[in-house]
Formats: C-alpha cells, structure tokens, sequence
C-alpha cells in the first residue's frame, strides 16, 4: 500500500518449481513430468507449461512456465527428464504340431514394440522338443528382444484305408501278397510296409478276422494294426484210386486209394465209392464231398471198376480161360487164359464136399481123383485186381475094365461132354 498516494497495489505471489524423480518408460504418448508448484493460495490452480514436448525416449531438460498473472515463478524452472526404452512382447499362435513330415515353423506377432523380428533353429521337422530363438531388433524406443519358446512335434496316428485281403487256400501262410491298402498320415500317402500279427498261423478253411500291421519307414510315425477279414478257401486234395474188379455175384472187395496234398500232421479220409451196379460190365469211381472241412477231394485217376462173367463157366468156353478135360490118370482140366492175367499169382484150392473125391493142380492142369463131389476155388490177379470164383465139381471113378464099346463111349463123353463124337467101331485088346 502506498500510503502517500492511497493506492493500494496487488503484487503477483511468487511460486518456486519442485521437481520429482522424472524418470519414465517410453509408452507412445507424452510424458506428464512429475513437478509441483510451492506457495500457491489455497484452492488454486495453476497450469505448468513447458517449453518443449516429451514423448521418444531420451533424456530432456524441460523448462517450467506458468501463465497465471497472479503468480511470478521464481527460482529454478528447468529440471531433468528421462524416458527409457521400452520392453518389446510377442505373442506366439502355437507352440505344438503334428508330424506331417514337413517343416514347422512358429510366427511370432508384435504385442508391443516396432522392432524386426527374426528367428533361430525355427525349421523342425521330425518328432521331439524344441527350443526356437526369437529375436526382435532394437529400435528408438524399444529395447531389442531374445526371447526363448518351447515347441513340440508331436507323432501324428495314421490311417489305413482301403484295405482288403485275398482268399488264401488252407494250409497257405498269411503271406503280404494278399494284402492292398494304403497308410496315410494326414493327406499323404506313408510308406511302409504291411504284416500279420500271427502271420505263421495256419488258418482253417472258412472266415477270419486277422490282425494286419503297417510298419512305417519313418521312425516318426507309430506302427497302427487293423482287424481285416480274410476267407480261407478248401485245400483240394487228389485221390487216386486203384483198379478194380470183382466177378459177377461176388462181393465187393475193398477200394485202394491214395490221397496226395493232405497237411502234415492232418487225417483226412475222403469217402470213395464206385458208381452202382451189378451186371457185367465197366464202372466208375466217386468221392463224396461234404462240402465241410478243410479238403475238396477230387479223383484225378482214370481208373475203372470192372464186373466180369465168373471166371469158370464150366460149360464151355468162357471169357476168361478155355479148358479141356481129358483122360490121363483120372480126369483133367486144362486152364488157359487170356492175355492180362499173371498166371504166375494163380492159387487152386480143393476141398471135398462129398465121398473120396479130391483134386490137385500142376502145370496149368487140374486132375480130379476118387469119386463123389470136390470143391475147386480159383484165385487169379490180373492187372486190375484179385478175381476169385469156385465151382464143385462131381467126380465119378474112372472105368478100370473096358467090356464095351458103349462103356468106352459113355466113359469118353462123360470126360469130353460131347466134344468128341465117336462114329466107328473100334477093336478093344484085353489089358
């Protein structure tokens, strides 16, 4: 107050700048420096102006300034500021892959910070962990970036598809041969190879459910079995029967055969017949097949069942042996027989059925002895089978004292039957 004049005068309060600690990270926007001001009336508030912006990173000395008329800044205005570079960040989308057979690689993206990114060991390929670098350069507000991420490669299960195997025939191993299908891993094909499970089994004929594994060639992939169908047909097997025969009224005798492709340590017998029928004549073999089992048979001889006439039709000529009976020493009965009968497996059997009489064999020629009846049995192989026949004969003694020439007639007819015919008188000596 100037007391002279009367003029009271309003003078502007004078303030003083206090400055804080003024160090910050850079953010993208400007910094509020942290200063207050001293002195300043109750409830005031007056605006801090500085003389320059603070926004990069860097170190500043700003100068304080205030516009309020009513307050006079004195003292010290300017003090230090210092904005640090900032951290950079990424962020990673994903850390884990499948096994493609490819190369993986991460992508890191900028979260914060403008720097150039770039990377270390980012090229994997085959299943296992990983450590990949990233690395953001440095820039003008960013400090630079080493940042290390974890990946994994995991294994990928593939899948078989189109997959299908061959009819294999009993007593065939399961052989890769019957195998098709395809293993894929994702779109592409894996290669590798297929097997069985079991692949020594012997399977029985009829439908199985097998056990078929892919081995890849990659160590990456795992192995993977699948359970496929499989028909095991019948195992043909060939039956050769032996010729055979019989004569007509005998009975049947045993057929021979033989099979050939039956497994070792298997039994198997087919049931073989011949064709039906009894008259003279040529028959065919047949083997049954149950439609079960393991084996079809089938007959693979030409083979034949023969019925002939009997082998002594003792009235004549036969269609086996031609005999003769004539007088010397008793009567006899010569055998002749056709080709394809080995004469040396012969056997002539007597027995007597009536009285004394008796016969033996010598020589092709059979002589009866005694009187009364005999039973002759004939066994003969010929080049097919054993034909067996019999025939009893009756015997009558031979005539020790010719008296007539009807006796001798009688006697020769008897021992001819009638083959020879005797017409002229003949003149008998005593003895």
């Amino acid at each position: 107050i100037d007391y002279e004049s009367g003029v009271l005068s309003i003078v502007p309060r004078e303030v003083t700048l206090s400055a804080g600690d003024n160090v910050f990270t850079y953010s993208g926007s400007e910094i509020v420096p942290d200063v207050a001001l001293l002195n300043i009336a109750n409830n005031d508030n007056v605006v801090i102006g500085f003389d320059k912006d603070a926004v990069d990173a860097g170190e500043y000395t700003l100068t304080a300034s205030i516009s309020d008329t009513n307050y006079s800044l004195v003292g010290n205005t300017s003090f230090e500021v210092v904005i640090n570079k900032a951290q950079q960040s990424i962020s990673i989308e994903s850390t884990v892959f499948p096994y493609t057979g490819k190369v993986h690689s991460i992508v890191a993206t900028l979260v914060s910070g403008d720097g150039d990114i770039s990377y270390e060991n980012n090229s994997n390929t085959n299943v296992g962990e990983y450590e990949v670098t990233v690395k953001v350069s440095g820039t003008q507000n960013y400090l630079e970036l080493n940042e290390t991420v974890n990946i994994s490669i995991t294994k990928t299960e593939i899948t078989i598809e189109d997959i299908a195997l061959s009819d294999i025939t009993y007593g065939d191993k399961l052989s890769v041969s019957v195998i098709t299908g395809i293993a894929k891993l994702i779109d592409m094909v894996a290669e590798g190879v297929f097997s069985f499970i079991n692949g020594d089994e012997i399977l029985h004929a009829g439908t199985h459910e097998v056990e078929v594994l892919f081995t890849p060639e990659d160590s990456n992939i795992d192995a993977k079995s699948v359970f496929v169908g499989i028909t095991v047909l019948r195992k043909t097997v060939n039956v050769t029967v032996e010729d055979g025969g019989k004569g007509i009224g005998n009975e049947d005798p045993v057929i021979v055969y033989s099979v050939t492709g039956v497994l070792d340590g298997d039994t198997y017998e087919p049931s073989v017949s011949r064709v039906s029928g009894e008259a003279v004549g040529e028959y065919g073999y047949t083997v049954q097949d149950s439609g079960e089992g393991d084996y079809v048979p089938q007959i693979i001889s030409s083979t034949k069942f023969y019925i002939l006439d009997k082998l002594v039709e003792f009235s004549g000529y036969s269609d086996e042996f031609i005999y003769r009976v004539g007088v010397t020493n008793g009567y006899a009965m010569q055998l002749s027989f056709k080709e394809g009968y080995d004469i040396s497996s012969l056997e002539v059997t007597f027995s007597t059925v009536v009285g004394t009489a008796s016969g033996s064999y010598k020589s092709e020629k059979v002589t009866f002895s005694g009187s009364g009846k005999v039973k002759i049995g004939l066994k003969i192989k010929n080049t097919y089978n054993v034909i067996f026949d019999e025939k009893v004969f009756e015997v009558v003694a031979n005539a020790v004292n010719v008296t007539s020439f009807s006796q001798i007639k009688s006697n020769l007819d008897s021992c001819l039957h009638n083959d020879l015919i005797l017409t002229n008188s003949i003149t008998v000596s005593a003895g």
